[in-house]
């Protein structure tokens, strides 16, 4: 869940299903659509009149960047997890490619 009120800062919650426990994650970034596996973060971010994935972490109750993913330079949507844990995303380039990330353990 989220908070997409542009008149506060931007929030997503995470409930753990196994305890229940919400914990708030703040960030100042302007969210769309956003995927996660727990940890990471694939969020859709304003960049210029549209928007595009970038990844962020969870640090101390905050989302952190790890990549702006500046070597694609096309618009990136459609943020989800495998169950393994891959990232895909899916470009809006010209030949509409799927991009597919993995993050170190």
């Amino acid at each position: 869940m989220w908070n997409s009120d542009d008149n506060q800062p931007a929030v997503i919650g995470m409930i753990d299903m196994e305890t229940g426990k919400l914990t708030i994650l703040r960030t100042s970034i302007k969210l769309d659509d956003f995927a996660t596996d727990g940890q990471h973060f694939a969020v859709a971010v304003q960049k210029g009149e549209s928007n595009s994935v970038q990844l962020f972490e969870e640090k101390v109750g905050q989302l952190k960047r790890i990549s702006s993913l500046p070597t694609i330079n096309e618009r990136l949507v459609l943020p989800r997890f495998t169950e393994e844990g891959t990232l895909v995303v899916t470009s809006e380039g010209p030949d509409r490619p799927i991009y597919l990330i993995r993050f170190k353990e």
